[in-house]
């Protein structure tokens, strides 16, 4: 048997001959009404949080989650809102015995701000509850609530504490109270800054459609680079790449900058630049024995039709023209093949977005060749795969065309 179990038969006999004892033996006295009237309260409660569980638990058993047709259970469940429930019930029954059969100042006070609070934490189980069946929908990606919901936990907590407050003191007054605040205005801004500012921000990222669950995000000010898992009322939950998590104060989004990928992955398509820094010693003008040799190439000749180079109106005829010898360099002909070896890629790279091979920059015996294209995959793996595998034949083809490495560098 659980300790939990076993406390509350022991809760529940004790408080049963208590209150055999007062009905015969105990005197009708301020204590041992207290006593008496806590008793019934511990007994009610148990009695009322046995049958809401009877009552929950009856679906359960039914397997009707299984089903998935009542998965919301699941999450009242998962909040307590059963045990708050039964709570309520507890102290209205209590508080209807106290105004008609034991009259008692002090217990009564003590059951209304007992209701007050149950009410409280109730209405936060709810909350919570709808927040989480709300994220079983796609649409609360795009328009997420936990901010709005925390802003409406916080004005719950001090209404309930007002009315707790006002309970305890018999000539309480709502005005007066409402303006005794006004002295603690600044007070009252500092400790709740961070909220303030998470609410203003929360909206105008919300509005503007700046951010929202499932976007990938990177801020190099706190090093995070990967999916928004929440979004509060004062921070956002990133989890990292490499699976850690960084809490990140939501206000800082608008006073600072980041970078959003979503657009890409909208758009379908992700860009690869690549970068080969080429010894300049190795570039020279080729002879009719080097196109002898690429035309000879079996890899070259999967993307080139060398049938048809004779034919004006292709675009590498120049290349092989023989009024073009010794003047057309190897850097040339290896730029102009490997524009011919992406524009073959139709099934990877994006035919509808630029593909540029440039000379970046140049220093000293360094000549910078930059290739920048899109390609149609934004997985993670996968685009880091065909990033790889296209690293690869540039490599290739530059070893071909007899051009020598300083160093290869890629950038995302």
């Amino acid at each position: 048997m659980k300790a939990k179990n076993l406390f509350k038969i022991i809760l529940t006999l004790i408080s049963a001959v208590i209150i055999f004892l007062f009905n015969f033996y105990f005197p009708k006295k301020e204590p041992f009404v207290i006593l008496y009237i806590f008793s019934i309260f511990c007994l009610t409660n148990l009695i009322t949080t046995n049958f809401i569980n009877f009552i929950f638990s009856f679906f359960y058993k039914k397997n009707f989650l299984k089903k998935n047709k009542f998965f919301w259970l699941n999450s009242f469940k998962k909040y307590n809102f059963s045990k708050n429930l039964s709570n309520i019930l507890s102290g209205n029954i209590v508080l209807f015995i106290i105004k008609n059969f034991i009259p008692n100042i002090f217990c009564e006070k003590f059951v209304y701000i007992y209701l007050i609070l149950s009410s409280f934490f109730i209405i936060i189980s709810f909350l919570n509850s709808s927040l989480e069946i709300y994220n079983h929908y796609e649409f609360s990606k795009i328009f997420p609530i936990g901010w709005l919901l925390d802003l409406i936990k916080i004005i719950l907590f001090f209404i309930s504490i007002i009315f707790v407050i006002a309970i305890l003191y018999k000539n309480f007054s709502f005005w007066k109270f409402f303006s005794s605040l006004g002295a603690l205005t600044a007070l009252i801004l500092l400790l709740f800054k961070d909220s303030l500012l998470g609410f203003v921000s929360s909206i105008v990222l919300v509005k503007n459609n700046m951010i929202k669950i499932g976007d990938w995000i990177e801020i190099e000010k706190f090093n995070a680079n990967g999916i928004v898992l929440d979004i509060t009322l004062t921070s956002i939950k990133v989890q990292n790449w490499d699976m850690s998590y960084v809490f990140i104060p939501i206000y800082s989004l608008i006073s600072d900058s980041f970078k959003n990928w979503d657009g890409m992955l909208k758009n379908g398509s992700r860009r690869l630049i690549k970068n080969f820094d080429l010894d300049i010693n190795s570039i020279k003008v080729i002879d009719q024995n080097f196109i002898t040799k690429i035309k000879e190439n079996n890899f070259i000749k999967q993307f080139v039709n060398f049938d048809d180079i004779n034919n004006s109106k292709n675009e590498i005829y120049e290349f092989f023209n023989p009024k073009n010898e010794n003047s057309i360099t190897n850097i040339q002909f290896f730029r102009k093949i490997l524009l011919e070896y992406f524009d073959n890629q139709k099934n990877l790279i994006d035919e509808n977005k630029d593909i540029v091979v440039r000379y970046s920059e140049q220093k000293f015996n360094i000549l910078r060749v930059e290739i920048c294209l899109f390609l149609k995959e934004t997985n993670w793996k996968k685009f880091e795969g065909i990033q790889t595998e296209i690293s690869d034949k540039c490599i290739y083809l530059a070893k071909t065309f007899d051009l020598q490495f300083v160093s290869i560098k890629y950038y995302n």
